[in-house]
């Protein structure tokens, strides 16, 4: 989710449409914590599970595409500097936030292991269910300018196939391990993987392979709903099976970043694309705020119980992503208008810098 001053349109788009999957994940929430889900599964559930599955690793992929593809993050102070700015100082902001949120009510309401809970899980990196994916991005930049030098000096051929190997073993390390701590380097290299593929496969973006990832990524699709349905409705035990659905997911990912690098799309989104990072952390508070006025008005925040299960989850996320980029835009017009006025970042920066100084000097002596 690094920014870059030169924009893709093809890019652009992916990325909407990988948020707008973001939000439909995250509106299945109630479908998928019914207590006999084998009894409800539908297709349509399992259409969006395959499709979401896509969702925040195309993320990774994206920024593994553009931020190892610029030489001047090879500087350690210059990408460290990038990235605490555009991206630490709001994952802050927010993780305080969602903590709030999350733990004032139980404060409130007197239980306070239920809000010591939530302390626990922000100090793990996850303030809340979405934000464990900044935690992971940040614990994988850390390497972005050793990641960038090696590129440099080894041949690309080179470099590609130590991309391949870091990707097996990452997609190995996913399936065969479980971390505590979102921002821990074991938990973090479950993804990096992706960084690597998708500044390779965005370097060799050709037009005439989209054929190939579009047959590719369509036969992937079935095979994965067909098996997201056979998970779900008990038919598939085998262990064997359900590894291989979780590495189809993996490249699925792959795919669909492999087929929107390739596209000539001449429209721009470049408004919408910009404050997908904002639309990502405001999107659980807009669709918790939907939730709670369908229940207002129906006495249950799950739609789906009234709807057939397809139209309720499209509906409710299309409203959150509406809502979401509505937000993000009043936040952003809100945030430059302040951090202008006050030097919020800067100031924050300053302070992270001299706290890491401060860290680094004490271990020294």
């Amino acid at each position: 989710m690094v920014n870059n001053a030169q924009r893709d349109n093809n890019i652009d788009l992916l990325r909407i449409i990988a948020i707008f999957f973001v939000i439909i994940a995250h509106a299945m929430g109630p479908y998928l914590t019914r207590e006999s889900i084998e009894e409800n599964v539908t297709v349509s559930l399992c259409v969006y599970e395959a499709l979401t599955a896509c969702s925040v690793n195309t993320f990774f992929i994206i920024s593994g595409a553009f931020v190892l593809s610029n030489d001047r993050y090879e500087s350690f102070s210059t990408f460290y500097r990038h990235i605490t700015k555009t991206i630490v100082i709001p994952t802050l902001i927010f993780s305080a936030y969602y903590f709030l949120y999350a733990s004032l009510p139980q404060l409130i309401k007197g239980d306070y292991q239920a809000a010591l809970n939530e302390l626990s899980e922000t100090v793990q990196g996850r303030p809340y269910y979405h934000l464990w994916y900044l935690y992971a991005l940040l614990s994988m930049y850390l390497f972005v300018p050793a990641i960038i030098r090696l590129r440099k000096i080894v041949e690309g051929s080179v470099f590609d196939r130590i991309a391949i190997l870091v990707f097996i073993s990452s997609t190995v390390s996913d399936m065969t391990s479980a971390h505590k701590f979102q921002y821990d380097p074991g938990s973090a290299y479950r993804y990096v993987g992706y960084l690597f593929m998708g500044y390779v496969i965005y370097k060799h973006r050709k037009s005439e392979n989209n054929r190939k990832y579009l047959i590719a990524f369509i036969l992937g699709f079935i095979v994965l709903t067909v098996g997201k349905y056979m998970i779900y409705s008990g038919t598939l035990f085998s262990t064997l099976g359900i590894c291989c659905i979780t590495v189809l997911e993996h490249f699925l990912s792959l795919l669909l970043f492999g087929l929107f690098s390739g596209l000539k799309i001449k429209a721009c989104f470049p408004r919408l694309a910009s404050l997908g990072f904002y639309m990502y952390l405001l999107h659980a508070l807009i669709l918790d705020t939907v939730r709670k006025g369908i229940f207002i008005v129906t006495g249950s925040d799950d739609l789906l119980y009234y709807f057939p299960d397809g139209m309720s989850v499209l509906a409710i996320s299309g409203v959150v992503f509406i809502l979401s980029f509505a937000a993000a835009y009043i936040y952003n017009c809100f945030y430059k208008v302040v951090d202008t006025r006050f030097h919020i970042r800067e100031k924050m920066y300053n302070l992270i810098e001299k706290l890491i100084k401060g860290i680094m000097g004490c271990s020294k002596t």
